[in-house]
C-alpha cells in the first residue's frame, strides 16, 4: 500500500469516526404523523432501505418508534454549497418513519435544554451553555437560571443570558435560543 493510499484511508476513517446512532425519544412526531416502529415497517424493501441508515444495518434494540438520527446516513451528502437535503441525512435533526408519509423530521420539544456544554473560562470560572427550542422568539429579558452550591441545602440561583434566534431555514420551523450561565468564584481543583 502506498503512502498516499494509507493517508487517504486514515482520512476517511477519521471523517466517520465520530458518527453514532442517536435516539431522541423526547422529540415529537410531526403533525399528522404516527412514527412507526423502526424494526417493523411492513414492506420488506422499505425495511431494508431504512435498516441501511443505521450503523449496524439495523436499528438499536431500544429504538422502538422514537425519533432518531441513524449514524450510517447522517451527513451523507454534506459538502460545500450542496443543497441536497434528504431527511435520512438528519440535516434538520432527528426524524422518524411515518406510517403514512415515510420519512419526516421530528419536532423539538419546547423549552427543553439540549446541546449542553460546560467550558472552563478561567481557573475559577466555568460557563454552561445550552440551546432550547421555543414556540415564539424569546425576549432578551428572559434569563436562564441555574442553582449552584456546595450542598443541596446551600444552592443559590445564578442567572445568565439568552440570545434568541429565528429559524435559519424553512426546514427548521422553530425558534431557538442560546443560553449562557457563568459560574464564578469557583475554588480550583475542587470536586463537588
Amino acid at each position: 500500500m502506498s503512502l498516499r493510499s494509507l493517508l487517504l484511508l486514515c482520512l476517511v476513517a477519521a471523517g466517520s469516526a465520530n458518527v453514532y446512532d442517536v435516539l431522541m425519544s423526547h422529540y415529537l412526531p410531526p403533525a399528522g404523523c404516527r412514527c412507526a416502529d423502526w424494526t417493523s415497517l411492513g414492506d420488506p424493501a422499505e425495511q431494508k432501505r431504512i435498516d441501511a441508515t443505521w450503523l449496524d444495518g439495523k436499528p438499536p434494540a431500544a429504538a422502538g418508534a422514537a425519533c432518531a438520527m441513524p449514524g450510517a446516513s447522517a451527513g451523507l451528502f454534506e459538502c460545500d454549497g450542496c443543497t441536497v437535503d434528504k431527511i435520512y441525512n438528519s440535516f434538520a435533526g432527528p426524524w422518524c418513519y411515518c406510517n403514512q408519509t415515510k420519512e419526516q423530521y421530528c419536532v423539538p420539544p419546547v423549552g427543553v435544554p439540549e446541546q449542553i456544554n460546560i467550558q472552563l473560562a478561567a481557573p475559577t470560572v466555568a460557563v454552561a451553555s445550552f440551546v432550547t427550542h421555543d414556540s415564539r422568539p424569546a425576549t432578551p429579558d428572559q434569563r436562564p437560571v441555574a442553582m449552584f452550591g456546595k450542598s443541596p441545602d446551600s444552592l443559590q440561583p445564578i442567572s445568565g443570558l439568552s440570545h434568541p434566534y429565528a429559524p435559519l431555514s424553512a426546514a427548521e420551523r422553530t425558534n431557538y435560543s442560546f443560553h449562557f450561565i457563568r459560574f464564578g468564584e469557583l475554588e480550583p481543583k475542587q470536586v463537588l
